[in-house]
């Protein structure tokens, strides 16, 4: 006979309050708050070509306003939410004053950060997830639904902190962990304040004889109190039910209507109680429900039907065009899911639909209400939320703030905030730098992250060198340094490195992180220390080469074989022109360069060598760029101007010109994403 093991103490539950119980449950993890860095302020813009080969930008009206909306780049939300709630010089404590919160959280082990990208004459390339976003879902899958589960109740937790006393929260998942997301939410924001399961059926009927398929997601909605906002929502009546109660039509305006009772049950003896155009509704036991004035103001109006028969009762007319339709229900079929062509499609394979957010929206958020997601992916929430409109049709936008890890993520939330004309917003790193900071203290203080250091140089086919506190190796006639495998090498941790580079007799290092910051710009440490510095992406190929290099020599394998052939990407590097005329400069993208054979190292040969020579024009490399005008180092990247490449528009304009109202230096800053994702930056001094 089976033994039953007592739950611990700290899991025994209160009536009616079952809980889940998991391995690591009581682990709870906690992040330290950390200021946030606005890397980016984009104004988008609207672009008319004065000539067919030069662009002249114009502001969106109302670019110039201060942003308010965020975007927000980190390598853990958790950081980001604790950053929230705490808020910082710029920002104020948000703690209780979010209104909406809506996450799509990753569902199962096999979701990852892959994306399929775009390239030239309908060649695509696999964007690989960057070690900050491989790092992440390793973390949440690590031990299975285990660790998702601690995962999502450590941010439902911060996220309930977040949330308004009025404020809703909706979770959407799909069958994988649904059911065990409902039980933790229920214990999180208690089940009394659970509102609705609500199916979404996000895709057409499949053929799998395995077993029944998965045709739907769930979508649980829960608020924080009693009292919370929620705007009814209406759907379209059917074809059925238009020709069974709204089969009759206004022969002089063709408007459909249904006949409605003007009579009520009970006789009266007031003015609706007497006979009215020679019918008596007492000789039926019934009275008017109307008085008889009114009567003939809806007669004069033609909203009353008079039948044919003489002995008819008339009736009242209630037209459809003025019925709000049917109240939504908890299953939504109505929203389908994106077609494989469909002008919202980014590729990310876990996108939603614009209306399936809008609708969420419109019905738990008023205009000016703030939206949180901390999940963004492709940035739908902030987009269904800077594209709101009222019953009228105007314009009614909600605040947002949206979450990623993946710097892709934010590249192309961002671009689809500025094809939508977005309000001024925000791009801003919180996390990252503090992790950068603390990863030099690391590598002094733990011998197992030096011999993981050393080891990735080896890979990396360089030699370890000893006696220098930021100089970890050498590859030829270039030093190397080892920078975060957890997050982007920050721009102010340059300057003890070249220093220290600079002593010496090499002036080019190599340094080498997991990603690289959106605002990179080393031009001024290179230049006042004579050092060159040339960055690279660890790939995630080279950490597994460095896991399984440690693995055979702590079991002293002899075969250790010599250092694979893995790539280790750079940021493209920018060519630009410029061209000078009284008041007025010209700024002109003369070239692209990156290393393809780095960016598709995950294709093989054949593929490779299609994609390849499938590129014409370096230009087609591009996918992004933007102008700064008046740019400068002590603030953010103003993103005055931009263009990019659509599903719809392929092409690019490569030049655009800019007036200045006022003459002198002038410091240009030109920003380039390349079709897998890499930025680039270039700054160019004029005198205008």
């Amino acid at each position: 006979m089976a033994q039953r093991t007592p739950a611990p103490a700290s899991f025994t539950p209160s009536p009616r309050q079952p809980r889940l119980v998991w391995v690591g449950r009581e682990t709870r993890r906690e992040a330290e708050a950390t200021p946030a860095q606005t890397l980016e302020i984009v104004r988008p813009s609207v672009t008319t070509l004065a000539t067919p080969d030069m662009a002249k930008p114009t502001l969106w009206p109302g670019a110039d306003e201060a942003p308010q909306n965020r975007l927000i780049w980190t390598n853990d939300n958790l950081v980001a939410l604790t950053s929230l709630l705490a808020g910082d010089a710029q920002h104020a404590p948000l703690e209780g004053q979010v209104d909406l919160i809506y996450i799509d959280p990753p569902f199962a082990v096999q979701s990852n950060f892959s994306v399929s990208v775009e390239i030239e004459q309908g060649l695509a390339d696999e964007k690989l997830p960057t070690l900050v976003e491989e790092l992440a879902y390793r973390d949440t899958w690590e031990n299975g639904l285990d660790s998702y589960l601690s995962m999502l109740r450590d941010r439902l937790l911060l996220l309930k902190r977040l949330l308004k006393p009025t404020g809703s929260v909706y979770v959407h998942c799909d069958w994988h962990a649904g059911h065990y997301i409902k039980v933790l939410m229920d214990e999180v924001f208690s089940y009394d304040n659970f509102r609705n399961e609500i199916v979404w059926q996000r895709t057409s009927a499949r053929s799998d004889s395995h077993s029944y398929n998965h045709i739907h997601d769930v979508i649980y909605l829960y608020s924080k109190s009693d009292e919370f906002t929620y705007n009814n929502q209406y759907t379209a009546y059917d074809e059925s039910y238009l020709e069974d109660f709204y089969r009759h039509v206004e022969e002089k305006t063709g408007r459909r209507f249904r006949l409605s009772d003007l009579t009520a049950a009970g006789t009266r003896r007031g003015s609706s109680g007497q006979p009215w155009r020679g019918i008596d509704p007492a000789a039926r036991g019934r009275h008017w429900a109307y008085m008889l004035e009114q009567l003939d103001e809806l007669d004069q109006a033609g909203r009353i039907y008079w039948p044919l028969k003489k002995d008819g009762v008339p009736a009242y007319k209630r037209f459809l065009d003025e019925m709000p339709g049917v109240p939504l229900q908890s299953i939504w079929t109505d929203i389908s899911p994106l077609a494989a062509q469909s002008a919202e499609k980014t590729n990310f394979t876990t996108q939603k639909p614009v209306a399936l957010l809008q609708r969420i929206i419109a019905a738990s958020s008023n205009p000016g209400d703030l939206v949180l997601d901390a999940f963004v992916g492709s940035g739908t929430t902030a987009v269904a939320a800077e594209t709101m409109q009222d019953e009228s049709g105007k314009p009614a936008p909600r605040r947002w703030i949206a979450i990623d890890c993946g710097k892709f993520a934010i590249h192309i939330t961002r671009k689809r905030l500025i094809e939508a004309h977005a309000r001024p917003f925000t791009v801003e790193n919180i996390g990252f730098y503090s992790r950068a900071d603390a990863w030099q203290a690391v590598l002094q203080k733990r011998p197992s992250a030096r011999v993981y250091r050393d080891a990735l140089i080896d890979i990396y086919g360089g030699e370890v060198v000893d006696g220098f506190t930021y100089l970890h190796g050498r590859k030829g006639d270039h030093w190397v340094h080892i920078g975060p495998l957890d997050a982007p090498i920050s721009e102010r941790q340059l300057a003890p490195i070249l220093a220290e580079a600079a002593a010496t007799d090499l002036r080019a290092i190599d340094i080498l992180s997991a990603d690289i910051p959106v605002d990179w710009n080393p031009n001024a440490d290179e230049y006042q220390y004579g050092v060159k510095v040339y960055p690279k992406i660890i790939p995630q190929a080279a950490v597994e080469a460095v896991r399984q290099r440690l693995s055979r020599k702590r079991r002293k394998d002899p075969d250790i074989e010599a250092a694979p052939d893995i790539h280790f990407f750079s940021p493209p590097d920018i060519e630009v022109g410029v061209v000078l005329a009284p008041g007025q400069v010209t700024i002109k993208l003369q070239r692209l360069t990156i290393d393809l054979d780095d960016c598709l190292s995950t294709q093989d040969d054949r593929k490779r060598a299609q994609i390849k020579a499938s590129i014409k024009e370096w230009s087609s490399l591009i996918d992004y760029w933007a102008v700064d005008w008046d740019w400068r180092e002590d603030k953010p990247f103003e993103n005055q101007w931009q263009t990019f490449r659509t599903r719809k528009q392929r092409d690019l304009t490569l030049n655009v010109s800019h007036r200045y109202e006022e003459h002198g230096e002038k410091r240009i800053a030109v920003k380039v994403t390349d079709v897998f994702g890499n930025d680039g930056l270039k700054v160019v001094q004029v005198l205008v």
